[in-house]
């Protein structure tokens, strides 16, 4: 039975249960038409078209629903189950275009579609179009418009079949993701998951969301156990940047770790993978990858080596790219060259001015690189810290940690708080990311 939501029109039956009179009522006063005009176009009395919009269809030849269907200029409207099928059939397909990219078609075909909201009773389809014009808004990072279509069903889950939830659920953790609030991206992926049909292996995507939320939030064992637990589920028939996806992830992790041999191993078969095919923004991501194991290792200059061959890769206008410019700049600190990490300092900090967050990393290295100086530690220790925990930002928290408790300890006696308060964040960021078993 199609489910039962009220947005804007009030309801007091399914759609299953109105007639075909109550349901062209519905969609007759949706698009703002009026009863004695549509009788008109249709060549009925307005008092039969009354009496047939009661229910009383009684007579009523095939034809009518055409008729009025033509007249209303909604002939791609689905009013019967074969009709409804294909509707559902061009929401998939409209779904196959966005993940192909081919975001110009899928804008013709939602446009196409978008005849639905003119169907208040078939509130099943309805929520299908939203799920899936939600794909396509998250694809052109219209952020905005997704929020204001997602609180349409945020009161409204108990009346949802569990495949529609799930729908809303992935689409609520892949926004919630965009816009940076990655613990409730990872509830909304959690519940997803407690919703799903049939395994992760016909849910890979979840599968993918939910690891890269247990990394991003700096539960790093848990994620590494939770995507090995499942790594048969990336093999050759899910295609090749499946496959890049979870040994890039799982290598990140193991570098992240410092266990040098695991991240060696994962990346090694990324940077494989994804230079069999054309896909130069994941070849960056490859190439960036590798400098930061290189930087883990201690290993600056070779770092810095794979961290020049991602730049031609990644886009300018991307988070990537900063990070990218970043790590560069943190990697001649470590070498410290003051002329090439100033010269990266300057550089990103002025493709950065539209990103708070990148904003206080360049200047947190600015300081980092002066951090004997009272004011830098006090930066750093006020601001970058602070910063970096609330962004669960496990690994650049724990750099600057070392550098400070570095400083404290050459110090002495007068610093001991301070480097206590230091040593408690440390074993907290350290306890985190060794918990197993989060999911």
């Amino acid at each position: 039975m199609p489910i039962y939501l009220t947005f804007g029109v009030i309801l007091v039956k399914t759609g299953a249960e109105l007639s075909i009179g109550e349901k062209i009522k519905q969609v007759r006063e949706a698009m703002g038409v009026k009863q004695n005009y549509l009788a008109d176009e249709i060549a009925y009395t307005n008092g039969r078209l009354s009496q047939i919009e009661n229910g009383d269809d009684s007579g009523v030849p095939p034809d009518f629903i055409f008729a009025v269907k033509a007249a209303l200029k909604i002939e791609s409207a689905p009013f019967n189950s074969i009709e409804r099928q294909s509707f559902k059939d061009k929401l998939s397909l409209c779904k196959s275009l966005i993940d192909e990219r081919n975001l110009s078609k899928a804008n013709k075909l939602i446009s196409e579609l978008s005849v639905i909201t003119y169907l208040p009773f078939d509130q099943e389809l309805n929520a299908y179009f939203d799920m899936v014009k939600c794909r396509l808004l998250l694809a052109e990072s219209k952020l905005e418009s997704i929020k204001t279509i997602l609180s349409k069903y945020d009161t409204q889950t108990d009346a949802f079949d569990n495949d529609i939830l799930y729908q809303y659920y992935f689409t609520k953790g892949t926004y919630f993701l965009r816009t940076g609030d990655k613990e409730d991206a990872f509830q909304s992926f959690k519940k997803a998951k407690s919703v799903m049909q049939g395994s992760f292996k016909e849910n890979i995507s979840l599968h993918y969301a939910i690891a890269y939320c247990l990394s991003e939030l700096g539960y790093i064992v848990s994620a590494i156990m939770f995507l090995e637990k499942d790594y048969d589920l990336y093999s050759e028939n899910q295609g090749i940047v499946s496959q890049f996806e979870v040994n890039n992830l799982l290598g990140h992790q193991y570098a992240r770790l410092r266990y040098f041999e695991g991240a060696k191993l994962y990346l090694g078969k990324a940077l494989k993978y994804i230079t069999s095919i054309d896909d130069r923004q994941r070849t960056g991501m490859a190439l960036h990858n590798h400098g930061f194991l290189y930087r883990q290792t201690g290993d600056w200059g070779t770092a810095i080596e794979y961290l020049n061959q991602a730049l031609p890769y990644i886009d300018e206008n991307s988070a990537l790219y900063l990070e990218n410019l970043y790590l560069m700049a943190r990697c001649y600190i470590g070498m410290g060259s003051n002329t090439k990490h100033n010269d990266l300092l300057n550089k990103g900090s002025g493709l950065s001015k539209d990103s708070a967050n990148y904003t206080i990393l360049f200047k947190s290295l600015s300081h980092l690189a002066t951090i004997s100086k009272r004011e830098s530690k006090e930066y750093i220790v006020e601001v970058t810290i602070p910063h970096l925990l609330k962004k669960h930002e496990v690994i650049p928290a724990l750099d600057y940690c070392y550098a400070l408790k570095t400083q404290y300890e050459r110090k002495g006696i007068g610093t001991v708080s301070r480097a206590l308060t230091i040593e408690r964040i440390v074993n907290e960021l350290l306890e985190k990311m060794q918990k197993g078993g989060v999911v």
